[in-house]
């Protein structure tokens, strides 16, 4: 016999979200991407800085 479990296929067709709620959402979403972009920002900017203080030679 064969024990693996039948699978189940569905398809989403809808979603059926009220507008204002995903206003809130887009919002929400919207604030939250400035701290991400600062954090993001720092990260690559920060080591070219770095290796702008040690090697001034370079510019």
């Amino acid at each position: 016999m064969d024990n693996k479990p039948e699978v189940t296929r569905s398809v989403i067709v809808g979603v059926d979200i009220p507008f204002w709620e995903l206003v809130k959402l887009i919002i929400k979403y919207s604030f939250a991407a400035i701290p991400a972009t600062l954090i993001i920002g720092v990260i690559f900017v920060g080591p070219f800085l770095l290796l702008g203080v040690l090697f001034p030679e370079l510019k």
